[in-house]
């Protein structure tokens, strides 16, 4: 993880308690989400996934948005297969958009 000056804003946990959330930046991209991401603002969901991402659908196994560098964001398939970069930053906005047009047909709010 980065040693370098972060913001650390504070989110509200269960029961009241306070949390400090370090900010999420590209250099630490392939440790699982802890903290907010350093581009979209956003705290990991509540199963660990980048905040903007969400749960992906499809075979999915993990992602992640790059935090700030399209360079490293990644789509990694349960079959094994990998894509990055630019052509995972399309991929997942083709489906989160998808997603929020499948929501937006039945009603769900997202």
């Amino acid at each position: 993880m980065s040693d370098q000056a972060i913001n650390q804003p504070i989110i509200n946990g269960c029961c009241g308690v306070k949390i400090v959330m370090r900010e999420y930046t590209s250099e630490d991209v392939s440790s699982g989400q802890r903290g907010i991401c350093h581009k979209c603002k956003l705290p990991p969901s509540p199963e660990g996934h980048d905040g903007c991402l969400g749960t992906l659908p499809g075979p999915i196994m993990n992602a992640c948005c790059g935090h700030g560098s399209d360079r490293q964001a990644y789509i990694q398939y349960w079959g094994g297969n990998r894509i990055s970069g630019k052509n995972a930053r399309s991929e997942q906005g083709r489906l989160l958009a998808e997603q929020n047009e499948v929501a937006a047909t039945s009603g769900e709010i997202t």
